[in-house]
Parts: C-alpha cells; sequence; structure tokens
C-alpha cells in the first residue's frame, strides 16, 4: 500500500525543490522526501504562502497560521503531516491533543523544549517527534516524563553524497583560505578577531544581520553579504570555495540551539577539516572523530591557536578531511536518514 503524505516547512519547500532538481542545492534541505519513494511513500509540499494576511499573523504560541489553516482544509487527503520545523505544527498538535483531528503528525526536532503546558500539549499532540540531537532527546525525556514508547526517536541527518562527489585529486587546499558559511547564530566577530596576525586568508559569506561588526576589517578578510532573500553565494560556488580551502570555520554564538549542523555536514561533504564553536547539541564529536577541532565560545586565543595549528600541519588536516568525509558515507547521509525516517512513517500511521 502506498502512503501519501503533507510535508510543511518553515521555509519555501517548492523552491528547495526545484534548486536540487536543477542540480543547484543538495537534497537533505528536503529532509529526506527525495528518497521515500522506494518505500511506498508519496509526498506532497505545501506550498510555504497563499494567504498573505494569515501569514502576517505570526503568533509564536500557535505557529504559521497560514500553513495550518491549509493543512485542515486539505487534512483528509493524506495518511500524514510530516513537519520539517518544530514550530510549523503548532495549532495541529493542539487540535489532535484534544481529540478534534485523529490523523497522525511528526514533526523533527531542531531545539531543545523546556517544560511549559504548550508545550506538553505539543509533545502528546504529535505522533512522533524526531530529534536531530541525543541530547535534546534527553532533555524532553526529562521534562515530558510518563511519554509512550516510541513518540521520541533519534533521526541522525545526512549530507547528499550525489551532491558532491569528493575526488582527492582535484580537491586542492590553500594552505591560507579559511571558508565560512551560514547565517544562523554566527560569531563572525570572534573569528575576524582571530584571523588578526595570522598567516591565513579568511572568506566568510553571511547575511547582513550576520555580518562581523569589527570596523576596520583585517586586510587578510573578506566579506560577502547576501542581498535580501539571496544568499551570498550559491551551493554550487560555495562548494567550489571549499574546494580551494584549507579548512572550513564555524564559529557559533548561541549554542542552546542546534546551529552550525547544517554547515558541519557540508564541510564533512566537501572533506575539510572543521574548526567549529563547541555545542553539546550536535552528536557528532569532531575530535573524537578526527575530523576537526572544537573551540570555546566567544574564545579569540582558542579559534588562532586551533587556525595555526592546522595550517602547521597541512597533513593532518588532510586526514581530517578525509575522515569527514568517509564519516559521511557510512554513517551521516541522506540515505540511511531517508530510511530511518520511513521506518518512523510507517510506524506513525
Amino acid at each position: 500500500m502506498t502512503l501519501k503524505i503533507l510535508l510543511v516547512n518553515n521555509y519555501a519547500m517548492n523552491q528547495a525543490w526545484d534548486l536540487w532538481q536543477n542540480g543547484e542545492w543538495p537534497s537533505h534541505h528536503l529532509w529526506g522526501i527525495t528518497h521515500l519513494k522506494p518505500y511506498g511513500i508519496d509526498v506532497d509540499i505545501l506550498p510555504y504562502e497563499k494567504y498573505v494576511r494569515l501569514k502576517k499573523i505570526m503568533f509564536q504560541e500557535l505557529g504559521d497560521l497560514d500553513q495550518q489553516v491549509r493543512m485542515l482544509v486539505g487534512w483528509h487527503r493524506y495518511d500524514l503531516i510530516y513537519s520539517g520545523c518544530q514550530t510549523s505544527t503548532i495549532l495541529l498538535s493542539w487540535l489532535r491533543r484534544w481529540g478534534i483531528l485523529r490523523k497522525p503528525i511528526i514533526a523533527t526536532i531542531h531545539h531543545p523544549l523546556g517544560y511549559s503546558l504548550r508545550n506538553r500539549w505539543f509533545v502528546q499532540g504529535h505522533s512522533k517527534l524526531l530529534c536531530l540531537s541525543r541530547e535534546f532527546k534527553r532533555q524532553i525525556e526529562q521534562s515530558f516524563g510518563g511519554l509512550a514508547d516510541g513518540k521520541l526517536e533519534l533521526l541522525e541527518w545526512g549530507a547528499d553524497l550525489e551532491f558532491y562527489r569528493f575526488d582527492e585529486s582535484v580537491s586542492r587546499d590553500d594552505a591560507g583560505l579559511i571558508v565560512s558559511a551560514g547565517t544562523s547564530k554566527r560569531d563572525y566577530n570572534t573569528l575576524v578577531q582571530a584571523a588578526v596576525d595570522v598567516n591565513c586568508r579568511v572568506k566568510i559569506y553571511c547575511s547582513a544581520d550576520s555580518a562581523p561588526a569589527v570596523a576596520p576589517l583585517p586586510v587578510n578578510v573578506m566579506v560577502y553579504v547576501g542581498n535580501g532573500t539571496y544568499d551570498a553565494i550559491g551551493y554550487r560556488e560555495l562548494f567550489a570555495e571549499y574546494e580551494q580551502a584549507a579548512m572550513v570555520a564555524i564559529p557559533l554564538k548561541d549554542i542552546r540551539i542546534l546551529s552550525g549542523l547544517t554547515s558541519l555536514l557540508d564541510a564533512m561533504l566537501a572533506g575539510k577539516p572543521v574548526i567549529m564553536t563547541k555545542n553539546p547539541g550536535i552528536d557528532i564529536d569532531i575530535e573524537a572523530a578526527g575530523i576537526g577541532l572544537w573551540v570555546e565560545p566567544r574564545d579569540v586565543n582558542g579559534w588562532r591557536d586551533a587556525i595555526n595549528y592546522l595550517i602547521a600541519n597541512p597533513e593532518k588536516a588532510r586526514d581530517m578531511g578525509k575522515r569527514g568525509r568517509e564519516l559521511c558515507e557510512n554513517r551521516y547521509n541522506l540515505d540511511r536518514f531517508a530510511s530511518q525516517l520511513a521506518l518512523a512513517i510507517q510506524k506513525a500511521v
């Protein structure tokens, strides 16, 4: 029997689908749906926006009303609602908790859930919560005791191996080039300060609100800022930059949430060593796995030391990059994520 599910998320998944089909985006940004058909699961994507006025009524307590109203209207056509973001099905989960809705809902959990009555309704109203972090799964279990078996499942997100086929023979590494890209909770000020008087070049690709405020910028730091809704660099262009880089930097300023995971997977996919602000929500221990170096939050000297170490030890840096790619191929990949997702969907229906 073929299952039919509806995907909803907090960004335009139709656009992400088109970018993936055109080869411009890796498919892991579609949260596994590109790989579900072999498991007998068909997926429709709910357009991100239709009723502009409802979209503007963004109550934090209720989530996106525009999307949820449309899901309520079309609910009967699907076996299950799948949310790629935990804020997209808040109201629906409450209605299911109160017995008004019956069909199953599952959602991925990117951030911890502190105890509150509304969060208890949220947890109780979902058929399953798919946690991307062991730590967040543990926190939810601790905060909302007595949950039914199978309510929480750990899903390890993985990269799209087909998007970038690592070839060591063409993967050049400029010993002085550090690439850092991302917009969510980034601490580029610390990275820029660490680059002062270090024999390196730093390229930062960011948004206006995440750009470093250090002025003037050191001469060895270049910052590229996205324009409005457009990224500072396309994915294909970013991986061309990674190919030239000696390392990837992921500086973070808020480690209470799952910031930096996408960039970490991208760096591993590209076969590059990583320097990253320590984030307890990320399950991949980059030092234990031998794929990079942790730095404490806002530790300028720690960043400088880590950069200097990788520059001074290029062979060790290359080995870290190769181990990161191997981890993607063996464990943190989209095929494995999709198989776990398909099983969770089948259990929930």
